[in-house]
């Protein structure tokens, strides 16, 4: 129950009990290192009524030295500490805005606006939760917001905004800002909707696509570009960043380890990928004679990079509407070659390393393609 203003409240925070109050606008926190039993309680209700008396009649120690149980050495609860809700996610979102595609931060922004959107109820009243100080917040009041957003998002996307606001306040967490994480586990209770599986092309349908790609007037400048998606699994943001520098001196490997996406420059999982001889044709047919190391290897036609949603949205839908191969993504291609791969024996690890893929996410994602592992046989025969 919430207390009446200038009163304390005790409180139980990690098994712990702890106080909490405010005076002449300043907040403060003192944690008891008393268990959470009827009768420490009882002693923490008498330490509580003694600030307030204090309070009132303006002795209240700003030091807490008065009121710290024996060698305690609590304190108020710093400005940082003061952060609301929008604030404790703004700041998350600005940090991790250092290592997101700006794509990425969508999810961020979106999750922050509906902060903004929800008010909790508590002792009949309506209090708007981005406004809210965040180390305030308790679980009864994640719930509500969770039960809010339920008819707000499906469940996938209202999984991922709890994902997320429990993310930050265990950032919070690292950096004093907050001392609980009262999202902790709460999109376990979120039932993941089942995922359609992706549907690899087949062989014929990655030649008709080739070929579209190859005879087209306008877009053939891309069938390179292409044909190196399908025979190496690079993701497209990937093969966009490649550079001429990237490909090894005597072109056994290309290096990965950038991408590009509508023009912003990435990082991404660094890794070598052994080169094969339809791809080194592949790259010397088109490598011109005077190319600096730091050309593009598959530019557009401008000479600038590839922007991946204009390429989706023209050629790739128009050359696979032209082949009369079913819609699928540009990045059907990475899972293509994957398949592929697994089918015709190719080491889970291997591939793994080729397409930086985590082995447990393969093993998992695409177990039906993994041929069944060998009998294993009798080695040293019946002697």
């Amino acid at each position: 129950m919430k207390a009446s203003k200038g009163s304390v409240v005790v409180e139980s925070f990690k098994d712990r009990l702890r106080l909490r109050w405010r005076v002449s606008g300043k907040r403060y926190c003192l944690s008891l290192g008393l268990p959470d039993t009827q009768e420490s309680r009882m002693l923490a209700e008498l330490k509580a009524r003694q600030i307030e008396l204090d309070a009132i009649a303006g002795n209240f120690d700003t030091t807490l030295t008065k009121y710290k149980p024996q060698s305690l050495a609590e304190k108020p609860v710093s400005d940082a500490q003061l952060l609301t809700c929008a604030e404790l996610f703004q700041q998350f979102m600005e940090y991790k805005s250092q290592s997101l595609h700006p794509r990425s931060l969508d999810r961020y922004k979106t999750t922050l606006k509906y902060l903004h959107q929800f008010y909790y109820r508590e002792d009949e009243t309506r209090k708007l939760l981005a406004a809210q100080n965040a180390i305030a917040i308790l679980h009864t009041h994640a719930e509500q917001f969770n039960a809010w957003l339920k008819s707000k998002n499906a469940e996938r996307a209202r999984k991922e905004r709890l994902i997320l606001l429990s993310a930050c306040w265990s950032w919070g967490i690292t950096k004093g800002f907050v001392e609980a994480n009262p999202w902790k586990d709460l999109q376990k209770q979120v039932e993941s909707a089942p995922k359609q599986p992706l549907k690899p092309f087949t062989q014929e349908e990655v030649k008709a696509i080739l070929a579209a790609f190859k005879t087209h007037p306008q877009y053939k400048h891309y069938a390179d570009f292409v044909e190196f998606l399908f025979l190496t699994g690079v993701r497209t943001t990937e093969a966009i960043a490649l550079r001429w520098m990237h490909i090894s001196s005597n072109m056994s490997s290309i290096w990965i380890g950038e991408s590009i996406s509508r023009g912003v420059p990435q990082t991404s999982k660094a890794r070598s990928i052994p080169l094969n001889d339809r791809i080194r044709l592949l790259l010397q047919t088109r490598k011109p004679e005077n190319h600096l190391l730091e050309d593009l290897i598959f530019p557009s036609p401008e000479g600038l990079p590839i922007d991946d949603r204009n390429f989706r949205n023209r050629a790739w839908v128009k050359m696979l509407e032209l082949a009369g191969v079913e819609y699928r993504k540009p990045s059907n291609t990475r899972h293509s070659f994957i398949c592929m791969c697994l089918s015709a024996g190719v080491n889970p690890a291997v591939v793994a390393q080729i397409t930086g893929c985590d082995l447990q996410s393969l093993d998992r994602d695409y177990a039906e393609y993994i041929p069944s592992l060998p009998t294993l046989p009798d080695l040293f025969g019946n002697g």
